[in-house]
This record gives structure tokens, C-alpha cells and sequence, in this order.
């Protein structure tokens, strides 16, 4: 039997109070000569108890020996709500999430910075949600953003950066595909993958924040990761038939969610020239997955002078008639 799929879905909000960082990621971009542009994004939730920094200081280390060269503050810019991407079952997004810009010009010199291996720009900040469900200890694990750029001595360089709002709200057992979207201002071959997001350094008892602190926190890595839940890992961020994956070309997730809740997701884009990586860029998102209560689909017979076709293509000709009874 052929069915015509007339989709008509009414779902459920998952309702939850949240109250913390949520997510975000850096991008640098050449500007001319030495100078570069350092973009950091962070989201959190509308209804944060979390303020924003109004100021925040990334720490600019060397690769080889994680020896801090420089720390830059860069001060908080446009700050806006979003409206996240969502699958087609969802007619209400649980929540709101607000987004914060913060964009300084600096300077590389090739001098300053002329180690081959490169540099890697961090900032860090604690605490996450604690309804997250797939990690351990949510509410005390901190957030580490993170890039890594080559040297300019070796090479003049723009990270990729992302071009969408990325917070997804997704349906249980429905299928879900969704972009991803980096650009790379070189041309650059980018290759994207699911990682173990970076706890870092920082705890409840030092967020990192600019209400406790009264100076910044800059520790260098290496950084340690969150510790997954039982059954969770990079390969199973989010559980379904299928898990969330990625595809490591175009940057396209895809999942079929089996439990409803609150996820933490990490995704690292690579850049590639000359089929050598220069480059990376981490990108953290929290996901919502939602139970969601479709109708059933209706099943439509098609009939021609009383007989049943077997047929899911109907040709009508000018002026014959089709009515839906």
C-alpha cells in the first residue's frame, strides 16, 4: 500500500531552567600587514543567573612549550538574542539563548611570534548548566574556548568562522540533518569532527567571572576534558538510531535522538593548504532534545471509477477534477 505523507506535528516543550554558558567559540582573521582581528562568541541562556564578562582576556600561548607570550582583553560588544535552528516537529522553542560578541585588532609580529608549530588563543569560564545529561558533574565543569593559528612568520592565515547560529532543538526519534556552515577567508580545506569538549582549569570556586574575580585567570594547557557520562563518547554525543555524527567534509550532523534532555556537543574544524593542517578552531554547542507528539500519519487510498490504484503518482489533465473526500 502507498501512502501520500501529509506531516502534521504538535510538539511538547521540554521545560528546564537553565542558568549558565551554554557555548561559543573563537575565530581570527587577517586584517593586513601584522594586524589580525580576534572574535570571540559566547552564548548563554536568557534567564542566566551568568552574567557576561564585560571584558574578557584570552591568553595567547606557544604550542611547543605552553609558555604564555601574550594576554589581550578584548571588551564585550553587540549582544543580541538568537533564534535557534529546529527540526520541523518543533513549534515552540523551549528557552531563549542570548549571544555576546567581543572583537579586538591585534598584532602578530612574525618576530614575536615565529615558532613554527604555532600558537593556540584560550579563554576560560566556569560553570555549566547542570541539567546537561551526558557529562559528569555539570554544574562544576568549566568551559575552555579555544583556537589554534600557525605562525606568522610562516604563514599569514585566517581561522575558519562560523557563519550560523548554531543551537539546535531536536525532536525524539525524529531524524535530524543540519549544516554546520564554517567559511575560510584563504581557501583553505577545512575538515570538521566531533571532540570531548575542554573542561579546563577553572572551578565554581574561581568562574573565571567579574563579579569574584579581581583579575583575570589565564592558565595555559594543555586542558583537560569533561569527563563522559557511562555510554557516552565523541562517538555517541547524543544517543539515536543513528548517534549524532558528522560529516567531515561539508560540517552536516545528523542524529535520530532516542531520549529526551539537555546535551553538551564538541566540534573541532580543521584547516588544511597544501594538504598540511595549519590550523583549528573548537566550536561547543548545547543541544535540547525534545519528546514531541505528531499525529498519525493518514494513509490515502486512490480509486478510479471504483477501482483501488496501486500507484503513489496521480496525473490530472485539464479540466478532469481530483477531490480529497
Amino acid at each position: 500500500m502507498r501512502y501520500l505523507l501529509l506531516i502534521l506535528s504538535v510538539c511538547l516543550a521540554f521545560v528546564s531552567r537553565a542558568t549558565h554558558i551554554v557555548g561559543g567559540g573563537f575565530d581570527v582573521q587577517w586584517i593586513s600587514g601584522n594586524t589580525y582581528q580576534i572574535t570571540l562568541v559566547v552564548y548563554r541562556d536568557c534567564t542566566s543567573e551568568t552574567d557576561f564578562n564585560r571584558t574578557v582576556y584570552a591568553g595567547i600561548y606557544d604550542r611547543t612549550t605552553h609558555q604564555r607570550i601574550d594576554s589581550v582583553g578584548i571588551r564585550q560588544g553587540v549582544v543580541s538574542k538568537i533564534n535557534p535552528s529546529f527540526a520541523q516537529c518543533v513549534t515552540a522553542v523551549p528557552g531563549c539563548t542570548e549571544k555576546a560578541i567581543y572583537t579586538r585588532q591585534i598584532t602578530l609580529s612574525p618576530t614575536k611570534y615565529s615558532n613554527v608549530n604555532g600558537y593556540y588563543i584560550s579563554w576560560e569560564r566556569c560553570c555549566r548548566n547542570a541539567i546537561i545529561q551526558n557529562i559528569q558533574s555539570p554544574g562544576d565543569a568549566s568551559m575552555a574556548f579555544y583556537a589554534e593559528i600557525p605562525s606568522p612568520a610562516r604563514l599569514i592565515n585566517s581561522t575558519p568562522k562560523l557563519q550560523v547560529n548554531p543551537f539546535t532543538v531536536l525532536c525524539v526519534d525524529n531524524l535530524f540533518n543540519y549544516d554546520i556552515t564554517y567559511t575560510d577567508a584563504d581557501g583553505d580545506s577545512l575538515s570538521y569532527e566531533l571532540i570531548t569538549p575542554l573542561n579546563g582549569t577553572l572551578d565554581r570556586n574561581r568562574p573565571n567571572d567579574d563579579q569574584f574575580n579581581n583579575r583575570p585567570i589565564l592558565n595555559a594547557g594543555p586542558y583537560v576534558p569533561i569527563t563522559w557520562l557511562p555510554g557516552f563518547s565523541p562517538q555517541e554525543e547524543i544517543k539515536g538510531n543513528p548517534p549524532l555524527t558528522i560529516n567531515n567534509v561539508n560540517g552536516q550532523i545528523t542524529v535520530k535522538p532516542s531520549q529526551a534532555g539537555v546535551f553538551v556537543v564538541g566540534i573541532k574544524v580543521k584547516e588544511f593548504r597544501n594538504g598540511m593542517e595549519i590550523g583549528s578552531v573548537n566550536l561547543e554547542l548545547q543541544f535540547t532534545v525534545v519528546n514531541c507528539l505528531s499525529n498519525t500519519f493518514p494513509s490515502v487510498r486512490l480509486y478510479q471509477n471504483g477501482n483501488q490504484l496501486n500507484v503513489d503518482t496521480l496525473y490530472v489533465t485539464i479540466p478532469d477534477q481530483i477531490k480529497f473526500g
